[in-house]
């Protein structure tokens, strides 16, 4: 009997349409809307009308896409995401328009059209890279991994999960390092590598911790549980899907709340304890019929089903499964009605083997059964042919999309090649100046060092200029004070001695004396 893991279960993609769009968020980095969230997106839609037509219009289409897509509105989805695009590619607004072909993408991955998500997201990655836009880009690779991880081709996966992880470190963007780690993590998951899974899952778990991301580590302990119980260690197990359901309960993830339920249930019906197991589906089940989740209904029921099946109660597990049925027929849920069909060919099969019945509608049940698992059987080889077509076309995809990634990659390295080249000239350039500076430098310094000299000079002939110039005014007083005293000596001397013309008359007087 087999019971429905949910969240990132992947040991048999087609029993795990649910974990699809739970991954995907973890993929594209975006936090879970809940279902109770109606008010809020009337007033999105409310505020979308009254916005211009301008960027932050797309931008709002685009948050409401999203918001639609997580509630499973997805034709709604569908149809905001191709709003958002036709406007962006009017104003020539890229980034909008790679979140629209993102957001288109993440539909048709959610509806298990590969070759359609793949073929968007594919063209949002192609954008990014042209805008440059490095979170978009890991956003995109994440989406393209994603897209190859659900549809079972795990080595284009990887390659594609690794690239986002080796962009997130590069940025140093720890929230999405962890993401990518649970991604790689789910690969390896998906392969039966449960250590290199389990040793992911405690890298994105302790990145997560460390940022306080509180959903990121409520799925991400739900994912290392889910890790333990493959590997039959159901203590540990259940001690991470506990810690899971805590963190979910507070932050009111009540999606998250009815994952946990459920494989805390698992857990206990491997352990035999059915009343357990039954109160958890139960409890999982009153959660997704009061968000109006019908595919958390579906799955819940299935699993409710065949625990009864397990206790030997088929009348009552048939009405479940048959519910189950109901609803995924209703929503055209391929996976959900093939696990249906296999697990209603089982109830017949334990009706018609029990005592419940009487003998002639034993035989009703065995033909019930053996319709049900004919009808499992063309169910199964229907979504194989539908598989073997997509990837045929995924496949022409990933060779178009490899021819374009290497012509990126060589223009690429033509762009770094000539930025190595600029590089190379400028620091040419930049030594030149360098030493030109240093030059000029070395010149002032001279300059400088030969205008402090002259200066020095001219400071010391200046001084001599000046001692010689004060000594001249000395030499000069000196000898006007000479010249003051021998004019004053000589006015003396004049005024003692007799004049020249009295001494002329007193000896000619005496001349003329003598004659007589």
């Amino acid at each position: 009997m087999k019971f429905k893991i949910l969240n990132c279960e992947i040991i048999n993609r087609r029993k795990i349409f649910r974990c699809c769009l739970q991954v995907l968020m973890m993929v594209i980095g975006c936090e879970f809307v809940s279902y109770g969230q109606t008010r809020e997106l009337d007033s999105l839609k409310t505020n979308i009308k009254s916005i211009p037509a301008d960027s932050n219009k797309v931008i709002s289409l685009n948050i409401l896409s999203w918001k639609l897509m997580s509630i499973w509105k997805l034709d709604s989805a569908f149809l905001a995401a191709n709003e958002a695009f036709d406007l962006a590619n009017k104003l020539k607004f890229k980034k909008g328009m790679a979140t629209a072909y993102s957001n288109r993408g993440n539909v048709f991955l959610i509806k298990n059209n590969y070759p359609e998500a793949l073929k968007n997201h594919i063209h949002a990655l192609e954008l990014r890279i042209e805008i440059g836009d490095e979170v978009g880009i890991s956003s995109s690779y994440n989406n393209i991994g994603n897209t190859y991880y659900n549809e079972g081709n795990f080595p284009l996966a990887i390659k594609n999960h690794f690239a986002a992880l080796s962009s997130c470190e590069k940025r140093g963007d720890k929230q999405n390092i962890a993401k990518s780690n649970v991604n790689i993590g789910n690969i390896f998951f998906g392969e039966k590598n449960l250590s290199d899974a389990l040793k992911h899952y405690k890298d994105a778990l302790k990145i997560m911790e460390e940022i306080g991301n509180m959903q990121g580590i409520g799925s991400t302990r739900n994912n290392i549980g889910l890790v333990y119980f493959q590997q039959g260690k159901y203590s540990d197990a259940l001690v991470n899907h506990r810690a899971a359901l805590k963190i979910r309960s507070e932050i009111g993830d009540q999606q998250g709340i009815a994952s946990s339920r459920i494989n805390i249930g698992i857990i206990y019906n491997e352990k035999k304890n059915y009343q357990e197991a039954l109160e958890n589906f139960k409890f999982a089940l009153r959660i997704s019929e009061d968000i109006g989740d019908n595919k958390g209904v579906a799955d819940a029921s299935n699993n409710i089903g065949n625990i009864f099946v397990q206790r030997h109660k088929g009348q009552e597990g048939l009405r479940w499964l048959e519910k189950s049925m109901s609803l995924n027929k209703e929503m055209g849920n391929a996976d959900g009605i093939l696990e249906s069909y296999n697990s209603l060919s089982q109830a017949d099969s334990a009706i018609a083997a029990s005592s419940e019945v009487s003998a002639k509608t034993r035989a009703a049940y065995w033909k019930s059964s053996i319709e049900n698992y004919r009808m499992y059987i063309v169910f199964r080889d229907s979504l194989s042919n539908a598989d073997n077509t997509k990837k045929s076309v995924q496949q022409q995809m990933q060779y178009e999309f490899d021819k374009k990634e290497v012509v990126s990659k060589a223009e690429q390295e033509k762009k770094d090649a000539i930025s190595k080249s600029e590089a190379r000239k400028q620091t040419i350039i930049l030594y030149f100046v360098s030493c030109f500076g240093v030059l000029v430098l070395g010149l002032a310094v001279i300059i400088f060092r030969s205008l402090r000299i002259n200066q020095k000079k001219n400071k010391i002939i200046q001084f001599q200029k000046e001692a010689v110039e004060h000594q001249k005014t000395v030499v000069e007083l000196k000898q006007k004070e000479i010249l003051d005293s021998i004019t004053y000596a000589r006015r003396i001397q004049q005024s003692l001695l007799p004049r020249e013309e009295y001494l002329f008359k007193q000896i000619r007087r005496l001349r003329e004396g003598d004659r007589t």
